[in-house]
């Protein structure tokens, strides 16, 4: 019996290691391709004379140099070691908030929307993973124009993102930042259940927070993020 476990235990660290081997064998030939989009986008920025086509462009670029720096948190963790996430907090000029939403919102639904100026402390990488996933989620399920509302609270610069989709059913608000829980209405659509959780596990990381609330035919999720100072 004793053989026995400790042949399984082996086993399990064989299969771990594994794991480990392929999750980097993986990160690096996703690299490889990503590395390609980036240097092909760069030169045709180069040659584009449309200030539209450029803007498009740079998006793409940035893009792939966000998908790189992911890939490479693969090394790092995987959904069980969620923990071993990097999280680099420094200050951060507001503005460069407006980019990212801008970034996120590849299919050009967001509304018109001010955030005012402020340092706040976080994560740029981070704060955009968290908008592409927010973003993402109104696509996916709400289908409708989003709103972008920001204001200050407390010590805490505020930015509330809404669609105006189905939404939720009320008692399942509470359960949404759950890892793999998906609401009963979405059932229709492919996912995982992944997003807001690793979305709200970031934030607190900064020292902000994730909260999600659905009323009157709106859901919104509030981002609090900590001023600087």
């Amino acid at each position: 019996m004793r053989e026995e476990l400790h042949k399984a235990r082996k086993s399990e660290r064989e299969a771990n290691k594994s794991k480990k081997e392929l999750v980097a064998q993986l990160s690096h030939d996703i690299k490889t391709p990503v590395a390609s989009i980036k240097a092909v986008t760069e030169l045709m920025h180069v040659f584009a004379k449309n200030p539209k086509e450029k803007e498009r462009l740079e998006t793409i670029s940035t893009k792939a140099a966000q998908i790189n720096a992911l890939i490479t948190d693969m090394f790092h963790a995987t959904l069980e070691e969620l923990k071993a996430l990097p999280v680099n907090v420094q200050e951060i000029a507001s503005p460069k908030l407006s980019e990212i939403l801008k970034r996120s919102d590849y299919n050009g639904s967001l509304k018109p929307f001010f955030i005012p100026n402020a340092l706040i402390v976080g994560d740029l990488l981070r704060i955009e993973q968290v908008f592409d996933n927010i973003i993402t989620n109104a696509y996916k399920y709400a289908k409708t124009e989003i709103e972008v509302k920001a204001y200050f609270e407390d010590e805490l610069l505020v930015i509330e993102i809404s669609d105006f989709g189905p939404g939720v059913p009320a008692g399942e608000v509470p359960l949404l930042r759950q890892k793999f829980y998906r609401g009963t209405s979405v059932a229709d659509e492919k996912g995982y259940g992944l997003g807001l959780y690793i979305s709200s596990y970031l934030m607190e990381q900064m020292g902000g927070a994730l909260e999600v609330d659905n009323h009157e035919s709106v859901f919104l999720v509030r981002i609090s993020l900590k001023l600087a100072g």
